[in-house]
């Protein structure tokens, strides 16, 4: 599952779940991510292509159908925002996904 957890207790949410996995190629999810509550079915792909010996290419692709009003892009926009460069960027930076 794609969960957030909110604090020491456990509590949080399940944003999505993984409909498909190829280790260190493609990550693909199914769920409403922030948008729980409404009647959406939101599918994410994330794609990893190496660039260089040292560097990944990471590319995120969304579709949706459902409850799609005038404001859910610019929603679906921020909700990546936050789980990219706020959550997901700091976690690879701090180097604590490596298995030592």
């Amino acid at each position: 599952g794609f969960w957030e957890i909110f604090d020491d207790e456990g509590n949080g949410v399940l944003h999505a779940r993984v409909i498909y996995a190829d280790r260190g190629e493609m990550l693909r999810f199914d769920g409403p991510l922030g948008l729980s509550g409404k009647a959406i079915q939101i599918v994410t792909t994330y794609q990893f292509e190496p660039v260089g010996a040292d560097s990944t290419l990471f590319k995120v692709s969304v579709h949706a159908a459902g409850e799609v009003d005038e404001g859910i892009p610019a929603i679906v926009e921020r909700v990546w925002e936050h789980f990219i460069f706020e959550q997901l960027e700091p976690y690879i930076k701090s180097g604590k996904h490596l298995i030592k």
